[in-house]
């Protein structure tokens, strides 16, 4: 396998498109683009990059595995117009397939579609896993996004994960364009990570790698207990009116931030 520049995009574009960072270096303006697909991969070595001794990335990953946001109790957002460009000048705009951003429910299942896409028919599927990481509250260190989490899946930094992160994995069978179930269990920040090899391993919510794994998909999301409720007034309000926001942080005690956003 090869390594290649690419490898820097990659890691940016995990940040880029995730469902919390999914707005950052937007446009203004909602995604009024259809999904433009960056040429796909073959599946060959050159699509892969090494990322440690056994570890090993697809480059089509922060593009590959998306969760749906029409999942029961997902409180959802229009996500904005984004562009991206590989090194060798392939470009992407749009919605980068994720055409609203969200905010899921605990206990709820959530869909996570695989090569919806991207060409996956000649991907490895020998011994597939889905990985989750449920991540840790008031943890130093903590990896928020995908590209962080990667950063750290190799076994010279396994302690650190573990002590900031809580793993489950389950084999699965994939074959080409599929769906797959995760159920958010407990509120805070999670990442799926799809992989082959079938040398993922968990005891007791710690991680630990056994071998050669390529990793094939990373998607990340937020899950609540219960949303906030929020009331604006006047209802319709004219340029130069002054708003005011009622917030009800439900099951919230103590000081809370917040944020408004103007699109």
């Amino acid at each position: 396998m090869k390594r290649r520049p690419v490898i820097a995009l990659l890691f940016s574009a995990m940040m880029l498109l995730s469902p919390i960072a999914g707005v950052v270096g937007a446009s203004s303006g909602t995604a009024s683009t259809s999904y433009q697909s960056i040429a796909a991969s073959d599946g060959t070595d050159d699509s892969y990059i090494d990322v440690t001794e056994n570890m090993s990335v697809w480059d089509r990953s922060a593009l590959s595995l998306r969760a749906n946001t029409s999942a029961n109790g997902a409180v959802t957002v229009d996500n904005l117009f984004l562009s991206a460009q590989t090194p060798r000048g392939d470009v992407s705009s749009g919605d980068m397939d994720r055409a609203t951003l969200a905010v899921f429910q605990t206990g709820n299942e959530v869909t996570l579609s695989f090569g919806e896409n991207v060409d996956t028919n000649n991907v490895p599927t020998d011994g597939a896993q889905l990985l989750t990481a449920h991540i840790e509250e008031q943890t130093s260190a903590t990896p928020t996004t995908g590209r962080e989490l990667l950063n750290e899946l190799s076994n010279e930094n396994i302690e650190n994960l573990n002590q900031n992160a809580s793993f489950t994995e389950k084999s699965i069978d994939l074959s080409g364009d599929q769906e797959l179930a995760a159920t958010p269990d407990n509120p805070g920040h999670y990442v799926y990570v799809l992989a082959t090899g079938g040398n993922l391993s968990t005891s007791n919510g710690e991680l630990e790698i056994n071998g050669e794994t390529t990793i094939l998909g990373v998607e990340q999301l937020a899950a609540q207990d219960t949303p906030s409720e929020v009331s604006v007034s006047p209802d319709s309000p004219e340029p130069g009116d002054t708003l005011t926001f009622d917030v009800n942080a439900t099951e919230l005690d103590g000081e809370t931030s917040h944020a408004v956003s103007c699109l």
